[in-house]
C-alpha cells in the first residue's frame, strides 16, 4: 500500500479484535496439544513435537522461509502442510 493512511487502517486491530484473535489462537494451540496427545507417543517424542507444531502454527513462520531462504510464498503453505505430515507420521511410529 503506497498511501501511509491506508496503510495505518490496514494494520489497526481495535482491542477487541485482539481478544478474538487472542481467543481463537489458543483454541488452536490447545487443539494441536490435544491431538499430539491423543497419538500416545512416549512423553520426550510427544513434547518434542508439540513444540515443533506449535511453532509451525506460528504465523510468522512464512515469513524467514520466504526472505531469508527464498520459498515462494505461494509454496509455503504446502512446505508447512508436508513438514507437519512427517513429523506427526515420526510420532505415530513411536508410538507404536
Amino acid at each position: 500500500m503506497r498511501s501511509p493512511i491506508a496503510r495505518a487502517l490496514a494494520e489497526f486491530r481495535s482491542p477487541a479484535w485482539n481478544e478474538v484473535r487472542a481467543r481463537r489462537r489458543a483454541r488452536t494451540l490447545d487443539a494441536i496439544r490435544r491431538a499430539v496427545a491423543a497419538i500416545g507417543a512416549p512423553a520426550q517424542a510427544a513434547e518434542d513435537a508439540t513444540v515443533m507444531l506449535l511453532m509451525l502454527a506460528d504465523a510468522d513462520i512464512g515469513r524467514p522461509m520466504h526472505e531469508a531462504h527464498d520459498l515462494p510464498k505461494e509454496r509455503i503453505p504446502d512446505a508447512i502442510a508436508n513438514t507437519v505430515q512427517l513429523i506427526v507420521d515420526q510420532l505415530k511410529a513411536s508410538a507404536g
